[in-house]
Protein backbone atom coordinates (compact mmCIF):
# COMPACT_ATOMS: atom_id res chain seq x y z
CA UNK A 1 0.00 0.00 0.00
CA UNK A 2 1.68 3.80 -1.29
CA UNK A 3 2.05 5.99 1.98
CA UNK A 4 -0.40 7.89 0.03
CA UNK A 5 -3.44 5.72 0.64
CA UNK A 6 -3.05 6.32 4.75
CA UNK A 7 -5.49 9.51 4.03
CA UNK A 8 -7.67 8.45 1.19
CA UNK A 9 -11.00 8.02 2.17
CA UNK A 10 -12.33 3.78 2.35
CA UNK A 11 -15.75 2.22 2.63
CA UNK A 12 -15.95 0.27 5.75
CA UNK A 13 -18.75 -1.96 5.34
CA UNK A 14 -21.97 0.57 5.06
CA UNK A 15 -19.52 3.01 6.40
CA UNK A 16 -17.46 5.81 4.23
CA UNK A 17 -14.17 6.74 6.46
CA UNK A 18 -12.32 9.87 5.87
CA UNK A 19 -9.79 7.84 5.66
CA UNK A 20 -7.92 4.55 7.50
CA UNK A 21 -6.66 5.98 10.62
CA UNK A 22 -8.32 4.17 13.59
CA UNK A 23 -8.00 4.77 17.28
CA UNK A 24 -7.51 1.20 18.94
CA UNK A 25 -9.64 0.80 22.15
CA UNK A 26 -8.42 1.78 25.56
CA UNK A 27 -10.06 1.08 28.78
CA UNK A 28 -10.53 4.84 30.86
CA UNK A 29 -13.16 3.79 33.39
CA UNK A 30 -14.50 7.68 32.98
CA UNK A 31 -18.19 6.68 33.18
CA UNK A 32 -20.32 7.26 35.79
CA UNK A 33 -21.08 4.60 38.88
CA UNK A 34 -24.02 3.33 37.01
CA UNK A 35 -22.14 3.04 34.12
CA UNK A 36 -23.02 5.97 31.87
CA UNK A 37 -21.01 7.55 29.52
CA UNK A 38 -19.96 11.13 30.52
CA UNK A 39 -19.41 14.90 28.47
CA UNK A 40 -15.87 14.17 29.55
CA UNK A 41 -16.10 11.04 27.57
CA UNK A 42 -17.77 12.45 24.68
CA UNK A 43 -14.85 15.33 24.47
CA UNK A 44 -12.53 12.75 24.47
CA UNK A 45 -13.79 10.80 21.83
CA UNK A 46 -14.31 13.33 19.79
CA UNK A 47 -10.61 15.10 20.11
CA UNK A 48 -9.41 11.70 18.15
CA UNK A 49 -11.86 12.70 15.21
CA UNK A 50 -11.20 16.48 15.34
CA UNK A 51 -7.42 15.14 15.53
CA UNK A 52 -7.82 13.54 11.79
CA UNK A 53 -9.01 9.62 12.92
CA UNK A 54 -11.55 8.37 10.85
CA UNK A 55 -12.81 5.46 13.19
CA UNK A 56 -12.91 5.15 16.44
CA UNK A 57 -13.19 1.95 18.97
CA UNK A 58 -14.28 2.41 22.26
CA UNK A 59 -13.29 1.27 25.59
CA UNK A 60 -14.74 -1.83 26.63
CA UNK A 61 -18.60 -1.90 27.32
CA UNK A 62 -19.87 -4.29 29.32
CA UNK A 63 -23.05 -6.11 28.27
CA UNK A 64 -25.18 -7.28 31.09
CA UNK A 65 -26.28 -6.78 34.95
CA UNK A 66 -25.32 -9.65 35.53
CA UNK A 67 -21.07 -11.05 35.68
CA UNK A 68 -19.70 -8.88 32.00
CA UNK A 69 -18.59 -5.62 33.95
CA UNK A 70 -14.60 -5.43 34.76
CA UNK A 71 -14.47 -1.83 36.53
CA UNK A 72 -15.78 0.50 38.51
CA UNK A 73 -16.85 3.07 36.61
CA UNK A 74 -16.62 1.80 32.72
CA UNK A 75 -19.30 2.18 30.46
CA UNK A 76 -22.27 0.19 30.09
CA UNK A 77 -24.43 -0.84 26.98
CA UNK A 78 -26.86 -3.15 29.46
CA UNK A 79 -29.88 -0.82 29.98
CA UNK A 80 -31.32 2.05 28.31
CA UNK A 81 -30.52 4.43 30.07
CA UNK A 82 -26.60 3.63 29.52
CA UNK A 83 -27.56 3.39 25.87
CA UNK A 84 -28.99 7.38 25.98
CA UNK A 85 -26.13 8.29 28.22
CA UNK A 86 -23.95 7.18 24.68
CA UNK A 87 -25.69 9.30 22.48
CA UNK A 88 -23.61 12.59 22.70
CA UNK A 89 -20.48 10.63 22.38
CA UNK A 90 -21.95 9.40 18.68
CA UNK A 91 -22.99 12.83 17.76
CA UNK A 92 -20.00 14.69 19.53
CA UNK A 93 -17.82 12.26 17.04
CA UNK A 94 -20.12 12.12 13.75
CA UNK A 95 -20.04 16.26 14.24
CA UNK A 96 -16.46 15.96 14.01
CA UNK A 97 -15.94 14.03 10.73
CA UNK A 98 -15.29 10.33 12.52
CA UNK A 99 -17.26 7.02 12.79
CA UNK A 100 -17.46 5.34 15.92
CA UNK A 101 -17.65 1.26 16.67
CA UNK A 102 -18.31 -0.35 20.02
CA UNK A 103 -16.63 -2.07 21.54
CA UNK A 104 -18.58 -5.10 23.59
CA UNK A 105 -16.95 -7.18 26.32
CA UNK A 106 -17.06 -10.01 29.09
CA UNK A 107 -14.76 -9.71 31.68
CA UNK A 108 -15.50 -13.36 32.98
CA UNK A 109 -13.00 -14.31 36.12
CA UNK A 110 -10.81 -11.20 35.15
CA UNK A 111 -13.66 -8.49 36.41
CA UNK A 112 -12.10 -6.75 39.54
CA UNK A 113 -15.17 -4.18 40.00
CA UNK A 114 -18.50 -5.15 39.52
CA UNK A 115 -21.28 -2.61 40.79
CA UNK A 116 -24.05 -5.56 40.07
CA UNK A 117 -22.48 -8.27 41.62
CA UNK A 118 -20.09 -9.51 44.89
CA UNK A 119 -18.26 -12.48 42.84
CA UNK A 120 -16.95 -12.93 39.71
CA UNK A 121 -17.77 -16.26 37.37
CA UNK A 122 -15.83 -17.35 34.61
CA UNK A 123 -16.02 -20.71 32.49
CA UNK A 124 -13.98 -22.75 35.70
CA UNK A 125 -13.55 -22.03 39.03
CA UNK A 126 -9.51 -21.52 38.35
CA UNK A 127 -8.00 -18.12 39.89
CA UNK A 128 -6.20 -15.81 37.28
CA UNK A 129 -2.65 -15.48 37.57
CA UNK A 130 -1.18 -12.03 38.84
CA UNK A 131 -2.36 -9.50 40.70
CA UNK A 132 -5.41 -6.76 39.94
CA UNK A 133 -4.43 -3.48 38.13
CA UNK A 134 -4.49 -0.79 40.33
CA UNK A 135 -5.29 1.96 37.83
CA UNK A 136 -8.16 -0.09 37.83
CA UNK A 137 -9.11 0.87 41.22
CA UNK A 138 -8.20 -3.05 41.78
CA UNK A 139 -5.98 -4.45 44.91
CA UNK A 140 -4.40 -7.61 45.43
CA UNK A 141 -4.88 -10.90 43.90
CA UNK A 142 -7.84 -11.85 41.64
CA UNK A 143 -10.71 -13.17 43.13
CA UNK A 144 -11.63 -16.51 43.00
CA UNK A 145 -14.67 -17.08 40.75
CA UNK A 146 -17.35 -19.52 40.50
CA UNK A 147 -17.73 -21.39 37.38
CA UNK A 148 -20.80 -20.02 35.69
CA UNK A 149 -23.77 -22.15 35.02
CA UNK A 150 -25.27 -23.07 31.38
CA UNK A 151 -28.46 -21.11 32.53
CA UNK A 152 -25.47 -17.97 33.41
CA UNK A 153 -23.39 -18.34 29.99
CA UNK A 154 -26.64 -18.21 28.13
CA UNK A 155 -27.57 -15.08 29.92
CA UNK A 156 -24.29 -14.04 28.90
CA UNK A 157 -24.96 -14.95 25.63
CA UNK A 158 -28.15 -12.82 25.48
CA UNK A 159 -27.05 -10.31 26.97
CA UNK A 160 -23.92 -9.79 24.02
CA UNK A 161 -26.78 -9.45 21.37
CA UNK A 162 -29.22 -6.82 23.62
CA UNK A 163 -26.14 -4.91 23.93
CA UNK A 164 -25.40 -4.84 20.08
CA UNK A 165 -28.93 -3.94 19.46
CA UNK A 166 -29.05 -0.92 22.12
CA UNK A 167 -25.73 -0.24 19.97
CA UNK A 168 -27.49 0.22 16.86
CA UNK A 169 -29.90 2.78 18.37
CA UNK A 170 -27.35 5.30 19.17
CA UNK A 171 -29.06 7.49 16.56
CA UNK A 172 -28.51 4.48 13.95
CA UNK A 173 -25.04 4.53 14.64
CA UNK A 174 -22.65 1.15 15.55
CA UNK A 175 -24.09 -1.66 14.20
CA UNK A 176 -21.81 -3.77 14.11
CA UNK A 177 -19.74 -4.32 17.33
CA UNK A 178 -16.40 -6.03 18.52
CA UNK A 179 -16.76 -8.42 20.93
CA UNK A 180 -14.35 -9.69 23.65
CA UNK A 181 -15.58 -13.10 25.57
CA UNK A 182 -13.61 -14.83 28.09
CA UNK A 183 -15.79 -17.98 27.34
CA UNK A 184 -13.19 -20.35 25.72
CA UNK A 185 -9.92 -22.15 27.00
CA UNK A 186 -8.06 -19.70 28.76
CA UNK A 187 -5.61 -19.66 31.56
CA UNK A 188 -8.86 -18.85 33.57
CA UNK A 189 -10.45 -22.03 32.60
CA UNK A 190 -9.45 -26.28 33.59
CA UNK A 191 -10.92 -26.95 29.90
CA UNK A 192 -14.53 -28.20 28.98
CA UNK A 193 -17.06 -27.68 31.73
CA UNK A 194 -20.19 -30.32 31.41
CA UNK A 195 -22.06 -27.65 28.65
CA UNK A 196 -18.84 -27.72 26.42
CA UNK A 197 -18.84 -30.63 24.37
CA UNK A 198 -15.34 -31.82 23.83
CA UNK A 199 -14.93 -31.28 19.90
CA UNK A 200 -16.33 -27.64 20.29
CA UNK A 201 -15.06 -26.25 24.00
CA UNK A 202 -13.30 -23.64 22.59
CA UNK A 203 -15.70 -22.66 20.03
CA UNK A 204 -18.92 -23.41 20.91
CA UNK A 205 -19.70 -20.45 23.07
CA UNK A 206 -18.01 -17.83 20.93
CA UNK A 207 -20.43 -19.36 17.94
CA UNK A 208 -23.35 -18.70 20.03
CA UNK A 209 -22.68 -15.07 21.00
CA UNK A 210 -22.04 -14.35 16.98
CA UNK A 211 -25.22 -16.03 16.15
CA UNK A 212 -27.21 -14.38 18.86
CA UNK A 213 -26.10 -10.97 17.45
CA UNK A 214 -26.65 -11.49 13.96
CA UNK A 215 -30.30 -13.18 14.42
CA UNK A 216 -31.24 -9.71 14.54
CA UNK A 217 -31.84 -8.11 11.60
CA UNK A 218 -29.92 -4.81 12.50
CA UNK A 219 -27.27 -5.95 13.67
CA UNK A 220 -26.46 -9.27 10.72
CA UNK A 221 -22.13 -8.89 11.37
CA UNK A 222 -19.78 -9.44 14.07
CA UNK A 223 -16.32 -9.51 14.47
CA UNK A 224 -15.41 -11.22 17.16
CA UNK A 225 -11.72 -11.68 19.09
CA UNK A 226 -10.02 -13.06 22.15
CA UNK A 227 -9.43 -11.17 25.15
CA UNK A 228 -5.99 -10.62 26.71
CA UNK A 229 -5.40 -14.02 28.10
CA UNK A 230 -6.59 -16.05 25.26
CA UNK A 231 -5.03 -17.47 22.81
CA UNK A 232 -5.51 -16.29 19.41
CA UNK A 233 -8.50 -18.14 17.71
CA UNK A 234 -9.20 -18.31 13.84
CA UNK A 235 -13.26 -18.77 13.67
CA UNK A 236 -14.07 -18.44 10.37
CA UNK A 237 -14.63 -21.77 10.03
CA UNK A 238 -16.84 -21.59 13.36
CA UNK A 239 -18.55 -18.54 11.26
CA UNK A 240 -19.33 -20.83 8.67
CA UNK A 241 -20.87 -23.30 10.60
CA UNK A 242 -23.01 -20.93 12.86
CA UNK A 243 -24.62 -18.71 10.74
CA UNK A 244 -23.59 -19.03 6.83
CA UNK A 245 -24.82 -14.79 6.55
CA UNK A 246 -22.03 -14.08 8.16
CA UNK A 247 -19.36 -12.66 5.75
CA UNK A 248 -15.63 -13.03 6.75
CA UNK A 249 -13.82 -11.65 3.79
CA UNK A 250 -14.86 -8.30 4.06
CA UNK A 251 -14.04 -5.51 6.88
CA UNK A 252 -13.69 -6.79 10.53
CA UNK A 253 -15.73 -4.28 11.65
CA UNK A 254 -18.03 -1.13 10.95
CA UNK A 255 -20.80 1.08 11.83
CA UNK A 256 -24.31 1.62 10.30
CA UNK A 257 -24.37 5.28 9.27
Amino acid sequence: MKASNLFDPVDLGPLRLANRMAVAPMTRVSATAEGQATPRMARYYADFAAGGFGLVTTEGIYTDRAYSQGYLFQPGLADDAQRDAWRPVVESVHAAGGRIVAQLMHAGAISQGNAHRGVAKGPSAVQPAGVQMSFYRGEGPYRMPEAMTLAEITAAIDGFAAAALRACRWRSSTGRCFRRSPIWRTPTSDGPGPHEPEIARKTLPAGRVIGAVIENPAAQDAQARPGPAAQPLDIRPLAQIATPRLAWNGPLDASRG
